[in-house]
């Protein structure tokens, strides 16, 4: 600790100049303590990493050391296992969306439009085993680590492309309702290619 701690003042203490302005640094660490036996470099850096993202997760420029019983840190290294996942799924093209119509429950009343349908796009993913996953157990950690906006894209570029192929389904609809997130909303960039 008073290693990492040292390096951790240094660090900070740092100044460099760029374009006439003067900039400081800080930096996150995790450590581990390393058992004699019975580990692998994966376990031992798996758990040094998630001990990193926890001093970040703290406030950053801080060091945070990984006790077996930190259920935090578990938590952590288990939306970082999932980040990877919905990375490799939306790579691979394991991801799928799917229509879930909306109507009325009053059927006296209907919708505008009568013979026009209405429907909600819905995100699944499926692991490498073909399991399929809703998004209340992902998008979470999508969110958390700025991955929402990639997913985002993915689902109107899928949405697009389905109406490219299938153009009288448009002819068919009158709503088409699509959940997007906060992170891409705000985004000035996201919305120009959504109208684009």
């Amino acid at each position: 600790m008073r290693c990492a701690d040292n390096i951790r003042q240094v660090v900070q203490e740092y100044r460099f100049n760029w374009e006439d302005s003067t900039y400081n640094i800080g930096v996150s660490i995790g450590l581990t303590p390393i058992a004699s036996e019975g580990e692998t470099i994966s376990d031992i850096l798996r758990r040094a990493d998630t001990a990193c993202y926890a001093a970040k997760d703290a406030g950053r420029n801080r060091i945070h050391v990984f006790h077996t019983d930190d259920e935090e840190l578990e938590e952590r290294h288990g939306e970082m296992k999932l980040v990877s996942s919905i990375n490799s799924a939306l790579d691979e093209g394991r991801m799928e969306l799917w229509q879930q119509s909306i109507a009325h429950t009053d059927k006296s009343v209907g919708l505008a439009g009568k013979n026009k349908k209405h429907f909600e796009l819905l995100l699944r993913m499926r692991d490498r085993e073909g399991n399929l996953i809703g998004p209340e157990a992902f998008l979470p950690s999508a969110e958390r680590y700025d991955l929402a906006t990639r997913i985002d894209r993915w689902v109107l570029d899928a949405m697009f492309s389905w109406f490219r192929r299938f153009p009288e389904k448009l002819d068919e609809l009158e709503i088409c309702a699509v959940n997007l997130s906060g992170q891409s909303l705000s985004d000035e960039k996201f919305l120009k290619e959504i109208v684009e």
